[in-house]
């Protein structure tokens, strides 16, 4: 909830949608995700960029696989 007299901002929120595919990737295979970024702020968004990551147990490590210009 915005509070009383705040100035406009945008608020952006990410949904990835649907399944993946394939969904039991082999190493090195390419996944392809769905997902949907909406903004529920008072405001317009600038040009943003949304990132998804992995994080891998064995390797205790987390590996960006994929960035998306706004």
């Amino acid at each position: 909830m915005t509070p009383a007299g705040a100035p406009p901002q945008p608020d952006l929120k990410v949904n990835i949608g649907g399944d993946f595919t394939p969904i039991n990737p082999d190493p090195g295979t390419s996944v392809v995700l769905g997902a949907t970024v909406s903004n529920l702020g008072t405001a317009a968004s600038d040009a943003t960029v949304v990132s998804f990551q992995v994080f891998d147990l064995a390797a205790a490590a987390t590996w960006s696989w994929a960035r998306v210009p706004g």
